[in-house]
């Protein structure tokens, strides 16, 4: 496996750049995300890495399918939306350092798609003994989980292991790479960038510069990252802070406790927040006025989705 890159002063640039992005979302709550905002993100990312392997199914079926609605269309294509969808998940679950891990997510990536699912390219003795030296590089290399996921990606693209999904669960492979550090990674859909840069992208891998690769897909991370935070930087309404507060609160609040995470609202706009939440089921209260003490319910995640 040939690893060899320069840590040159683009790359160093980016990689600051993306750490003072994720200090800054992590200041701000944002690696926990609303559940509307995780599943719009969930849709998205499925759509943009299907689209980059070449499946032509429009969002809105990509969407429907994933809404449970019946769809027309290719049966592999709306098969390979239900497979990912089914990985992405169990996100949190899948070790991301194992060959047994990486072959099984496959199987489950490209099952009823691939006469191949798991299984390495059978005429090429060599990829097994190259996947498991990118398996060894990535338990025991020092290097930036930044660096290390760009890495993997490349020699899961340039080396094409498998017959089908080689684009897709190189991406996936990057995510769950990133995601083992920083959390915001779960759901941050990068692959909306790469979309828009696609013939770069491309042109990148079929160059075989790991260095450039390097370069360019730090820079869509430093640009998934910005308009994470150019979103959460938007004006919220009402549901839209009840429905991100939800998420992140566990445990009895009160009205300042919710403030102090929406710190632009006024007393009198957190107050109808609150009561709007308890009204649809999003929040219980206990208590009167200044005393009242609020919890999230369980059910809240059914009422704004």
């Amino acid at each position: 496996m040939n690893n060899n890159y320069t840590i040159n002063s683009k790359i160093l640039n980016l990689i600051t750049s993306i750490s003072i992005k994720i200090g800054e979302i992590k200041a701000n709550y944002l690696e926990h995300q609303s559940n509307s905002f995780l599943k719009e993100n969930k849709i998205n990312s499925i759509y943009t890495t299907l689209l980059l392997d070449g499946n032509k199914l429009p969002f809105i079926k990509v969407e429907g399918i994933l809404n449970n609605k019946k769809i027309v269309g290719f049966e592999k294509e709306v098969k390979e939306v239900v497979n990912t969808s089914n990985v992405y998940d169990k996100l949190s679950k899948i070790k991301f350092n194992t060959d047994k891990s990486f072959l099984a997510i496959h199987s489950e990536l490209t099952a009823s798609v691939s006469v191949n699912s798991g299984k390495y390219k059978k005429q090429d003795e060599t990829i097994s003994s190259i996947m498991n030296e990118l398996f060894e590089y990535l338990k025991n290399s020092d290097d930036l989980a930044f660096i290390k996921s760009c890495v993997v990606h490349y020699h899961i693209q340039t080396l094409k292991p498998f017959e089908d999904g080689n684009g897709r669960i190189a991406r996936l492979w990057q995510r769950l790479i990133l995601n083992s550090e920083f959390p915001v990674f779960e759901f941050l859909a990068f692959e909306n960038v790469i979309v828009n840069s696609q013939k770069e992208y491309k042109a990148l891998l079929a160059k075989k510069d790991l260095t450039l690769f390097i370069e360019y897909q730090l820079g869509v991370i430093d640009t998934s990252l910005q308009q994470l935070l150019n979103y959460n930087n938007r004006i919220l309404k009402d549901t839209d802070r009840i429905d991100y507060f939800s998420t992140i609160c566990k445990i009895e609040f009160s009205r300042k406790e919710y403030m102090n995470i929406f710190k632009d609202i006024s007393t009198a706009s957190a107050s109808r927040d609150l009561k709007k939440g308890v009204e649809i089921g999003v929040f219980s209260v206990m208590g009167d006025k200044n005393k009242a003490k609020y919890k999230v319910t369980k059910n809240n995640y059914l009422k704004l989705s």
